[in-house]
């Protein structure tokens, strides 16, 4: 019948059906795969591996959808047991009978573990190795990365440009008089655009690590603190450092060993011991000469032999390690060098007490990062377990706030800080940090004394990332600066309570269900927004 129909038409009318058929063909809407079930769709994803999973999530709404199905999370979560043979079950209840989102909740966070260390480590963009002609006992690190200031046993002090490309050792002053450099301190900032700054350096009196020589020493007043006035000249590759004497500034008193210098404009700050206390002296090294001091000295029960001392403004001084405590610095008067002010009869009723004290995290070999932002002062805290972010108002009426608290476990950690112009809000959501972890701690038997060389690991702002001084060959004679991504944790973690934004190398970002997730491979870590008070 079909046969005797086509028959039946005219030539024209065979023509007419075949243009109005090619014509539909032509002008028919091409099928996508959005127009395949929905269930269809979930089934095809659930023969993909995750990072597959995760792209197709993120392209369209109903892809999306498609991958929030069980038999999507089922698969990955079989898969993933299959892989791992230790700790694969949930804690509340089996993979094939745990709901959809709690299988989820629990398959995610460890595959996105195992995506990150697929990765290949990417080496540090830079790296530079510099040729120490002496021992060298400090280290300090401008802000931008560029110019690295040295402290050498014999009491010189020089520089390096890292910019070249093999830095050489160039003098900066020597001291005629103070030998063992501790302790290096600078009053430039971040951003500033300044072509003069101080630099004080604190001297052990001695070349010995600790301790002052009784023979050359019998009074124990050698070393102290010596200033200088640092210099820019030239500009771009060109440009330099000189600097000049200013001041020598001597100890307060008899055979005073110092842990930590900090400087803000005309004052400097240290932590001290001697005959038996501890002290926090505050100097104003523009009114000091060779045998005269103005300071301040605050006995205190316990501010931590190897802690950190900040300046807060003029009137207040921070002490962290292991607890936070706070102080006002008192009325700074002239002190002859070498004599007492303190009473020595073992009284406490002349011990200052602080007028802020945190405690709350009881930290352990912390590593703190302390900035002004021009508003107030910014004071983040971290160990292995904890991590903290304390807000210091400028006005010393008002009380210091913790901003967020957080628990979590960093793998050895070694620095920390906050990126410039970064304020802590209440509401946390402009809270950005970096992280660097470094390890290698490494004791050499020098000329005179046994050396600590531990890697100096620094949060630099102007490069917003982490700069890590180390010697390669645990010798004295190189040291090594480049990116903190040098070697793989062996035992990394998944952190919680926040998320997370990129700076350094090798980082994975993942996002599903409009919910981004960052973590970090290698060395370096960085937090932003939403982090959860606890």
């Amino acid at each position: 019948m079909v046969l005797d129909t086509l028959l039946s038409f005219s030539a024209w009318d065979i023509l007419r059906i075949i243009y109005a058929f090619l014509r539909r063909l032509v002008h028919r809407r091409p099928l996508s795969i959005h127009d395949l079930p929905l269930e269809l769709l979930s089934d095809i994803a659930s023969y993909l591996d995750f990072s597959d999973i995760l792209s197709i999530s993120q392209a369209t709404g109903r892809l999306r959808e498609a991958t929030k199905a069980r038999v999507v999370w089922h698969a990955l979560a079989k898969e993933y047991s299959a892989r791992h043979f230790h700790n694969v079950r949930p804690e509340n209840g089996t993979i094939d009978t745990l709901p959809t989102d709690d299988l989820r909740k629990w398959v995610f966070p460890r595959l996105v573990l195992d995506e990150m260390w697929k990765k290949d480590m990417i080496p540090p963009p830079r790296a530079r190795f510099l040729d120490v002609p002496r021992p060298m006992d400090c280290w300090e690190l401008l802000p931008g990365g560029r110019w690295l200031i040295t402290g050498h046993r014999e009491g010189s002090v020089n520089f390096y440009d890292l910019n070249m490309e093999n830095p050489v050792c160039q003098s900066l002053f020597q001291s005629s008089s103070m030998k063992g450099t501790r302790f290096i301190a600078t009053s430039i900032d971040h951003g500033a655009p300044v072509l003069e700054f101080t630099i004080a350096i604190s001297y052990s009196g001695t070349t010995g690590f600790l301790q002052s020589d009784p023979v050359k020493d019998p009074h124990g007043l050698l070393g102290g603190i010596h200033v200088g006035k640092a210099r820019f000249t030239g500009a771009g590759s060109s440009s330099t450092l000189t600097a000049r004497s200013v001041a020598s500034i001597p100890h307060i008193r008899p055979h005073t060993h110092v842990w930590t210098l900090t400087m803000s404009g005309e004052l400097i700050a240290r932590n001290t011991t001697a005959g038996g206390k501890n002290w926090i002296e505050v100097i104003q090294w523009t009114k000091c000469s060779s045998t005269e001091l103005m300071a301040a000295s605050i006995w205190v029960e316990d501010p931590s032999k190897f802690g950190y001392i900040y300046l807060v403004g003029e009137d207040r001084a921070l002490c962290v390690n292991p607890f936070i405590e706070m102080y006002h610095i008192p009325p700074l008067s002239r002190l002859r060098a070498g004599l007492d002010p303190a009473p020595t009869d073992g009284n406490n009723e002349d011990m200052v007490q602080p007028i802020w004290k945190y405690s709350g995290c009881n930290f352990d070999d912390i590593i703190p990062f302390f900035s002004f932002d021009g508003t107030a002062h910014r004071l983040v805290i971290q160990d292995e377990n904890n991590i903290a972010g304390i807000s210091i108002p400028s006005s010393s009426d008002d009380k210091p706030s913790i901003m967020f608290r957080m628990q979590m476990d960093l793998y050895r950690p070694r620095a920390i800080g906050l990126y410039k112009g970064c304020r802590l809000f209440d509401d946390m959501r402009n809270v950005r940090f970096g992280y660097g972890w470094q390890s290698d701690v490494n004791f050499v038997r020098g000329k005179d004394d046994y050396q600590c060389q531990m890697p100096k690991t620094y949060f630099d702002e102007e490069l917003e990332g982490i700069v890590n001084l180390h010697d390669p060959n645990k010798e004295e004679s190189g040291t090594v600066i480049g990116d903190a991504a040098a070697t793989v944790p062996t035992s990394p973690s998944i952190m919680s309570a926040l998320t997370g934004h990129q700076f350094g190398t090798t980082f994975v970002t993942i996002k599903i269900n409009d919910e981004e997730v960052h973590l970090w491979k290698h060395t370096l870590l960085a937090f932003a927004d939403h982090c959860r008070k606890w």
